[in-house]
């Protein structure tokens, strides 16, 4: 590791927290306007992919005067991505700076990016200390946060029935998210309440996994605890609901991506708080014109601000939001989840992926669960259960299904184990239906 790189780090760093520290101090249109406009004109120069892009579609730099003009940008999406990996590299860029990043993605189609991790977690750290949560204490330095979110532990660690270790970017502990199982529980509990995290930042279905063993074993409660942060996945009601129970807290939501091109945070009033600075986000209808409030849901179009690595501009991300506030910063009461996550009945009619848990909530026994389709009007439910599973309770959840996903024929398995994705996520949905 070089010390220029470390040096670069820390000024990032310094930078953001400062940007944040002044922001109420001048016009957020003005510094939005600014960070586009320099953004536009780099890639024009720098970026091969981009110039070819846009000038294909009639576009070039002098025709962004204003942020109305954003729609006059060409989009991209995830298949431009990874048509172009290379040449979204700015021609300039010190290639040696970047990792290749691989993200799972929910349709079963990966896509590689570049990404300067000591630009991006510098920015990322700052805006965590600044944000929604404030849990960076200024003068007891950070909270102890015990982290669960796919890390790899190592192996002679596993070895020793130890599935964590020490988290050198935060004043915390790194916990396996692939080992929460039965006989490993009393080790993870044992430690989180040895430990005493202020914070749990989790994927939902890892804390989900966790808690549902608390709940079994009859546990609540680890001393000192505050709060639960969620992102990466759809967060659902009963994981709030289990959290609370177990836990005796609440779960906040952070909504961000490895793309590093948008985030958020759960403010006071529990809605989704987009935040300016971090790059330029906006809401689109179904025709890709900006949505309006009462419009229900609307899609997430992000560009990065202060990225001169790897830059996504009008980037589709394929997230939906709901009940929409066109103000600055944006505001939705929740994230949806992905554009992709739908259920084709019989008649092709799409069902939105929403309220799937409906089905399962409050039957004992149940670790984890999966829809997958194939065909239209058909869905498999895989269960991943333990020896409190009442099986003749299939009947009623296949029944309860069928009245959420109406129109489709449900099917109930019983599976060994539901995998999780290389980063440790669960994915609820498997669509193998391109439409």
């Amino acid at each position: 590791m070089k010390l220029s790189y470390l040096v670069s780090a820390f000024r990032v760093f310094a930078y953001n927290m400062k940007q944040l520290t002044k922001q109420q101090k001048e016009d957020i249109t003005e510094i939005q306007f600014k960070k586009y406009k320099d953004l536009v004109e780099y890639a024009w120069n720098d970026i091969p992919a981009y110039r070819k892009h846009w000038s294909d579609n009639g576009f070039d730099p002098s025709h962004f005067k204003s942020l109305d003009d954003v729609h006059k940008i060409p989009k991209i999406n995830k298949d431009f991505v990874r048509e172009n990996l290379e040449e979204m590299v700015p021609e300039s860029y010190d290639r040696a700076r970047l990792s290749l990043v691989r993200t799972g993605g929910t349709t079963g189609m990966p896509m590689n990016f570049y990404i300067d991790q000591y630009v991006a977690r510098p920015k990322e750290l700052a805006y965590q200390l600044w944000g929604g949560w404030h849990y960076w204490r200024h003068r007891q330095g950070l909270d102890k946060v015990v982290t669960m979110r796919g890390a790899r532990i190592k192996d002679s660690l596993i070895r020793k029935g130890i599935y964590w270790q020490r988290n050198l970017r935060e004043n915390g502990i790194l916990m396996s998210s692939f080992h929460i199982l039965e006989e490993t529980y009393p080790l993870y509990l044992s430690k989180l309440r040895s430990y005493g995290p202020r914070f749990i930042k989790a994927y939902p279905s890892s804390i989900a996994a966790f808690c549902h063993l608390m709940k079994k074993h009859g546990d609540k409660g680890i001393k000192g605890l505050k709060g639960v942060i969620c992102s990466s996945e759809t967060i659902y009601d009963w994981h709030r609901t289990l959290v609370r129970e177990t836990l005796g807290v609440e779960i906040m939501s952070f909504y961000g991506h490895s793309e590093k091109a948008v985030c958020a945070y759960q403010n006071q009033d529990g809605n989704m708080e987009f935040h300016p600075l971090y790059g330029y986000t906006e809401f689109l209808d179904e025709n890709g014109r900006p949505a309006t409030a009462n419009e229900g849901c609307a899609y997430v179009v992000a560009t990065s601000f202060d990225n001169t690595y790897f830059p996504f501009i009008r980037y589709e991300t394929d997230d939906r939001i709901d009940g929409l506030r066109d103000e600055v910063p944006k505001i939705a009461e929740r994230i949806v989840g992905r554009k992709q996550e739908f259920v084709y009945d019989r008649y092709a009619n799409r069902l939105p992926f929403t309220c799937n848990d409906r089905a399962i909530h409050d039957i004992v026994g149940i670790v984890a669960y999966q829809y997958v389709q194939h065909e239209m009007g058909k869905l498999e439910l895989h269960l991943q259960v333990d020896g409190a599973f009442d099986h003749d309770s299939i009947a009623e959840i296949r029944s309860r299904s069928e009245e959420i996903f109406m129109n489709c024929t449900i099917s109930v398995k019983i599976v060994n184990e539901i995998e999780k994705t290389p980063s440790g996520k669960f994915r609820y949905l498997i669509q193998n239906i391109v439409w």
